[in-house]
């Protein structure tokens, strides 16, 4: 997948309300494998939208934050 496509998942992920964690799992394809800071590093490493910050995707009892909740804390750092 390329960066485009991604972008394009983060957007879907915005509009029907996903967490990072099933917005993670569909762009890196890995959703059978945990939650790993290696795994994260990966994809932040490849899609620099997206964090590395291993609470954003086990927070709230392992679901992960809101994607809406994610691009809200992200358009501040863009400022």
């Amino acid at each position: 997948m390329n960066i485009e496509q991604a972008a394009k998942f983060l957007i879907v992920g915005w509009v029907k309300d996903w967490t990072m964690r099933v917005l993670l799992d569909s762009i890196d394809g890995k959703s059978n494998k945990g939650i790993t800071q290696e795994r994260i590093d990966d994809c932040h490493n490849k899609y620099p939208f997206m964090s590395n910050n291993l609470h954003i995707y086990i927070s709230k009892k392992g679901r992960g934050m809101l994607v809406r909740s994610y691009v809200s804390y992200l358009s501040k750092k863009l400022k």
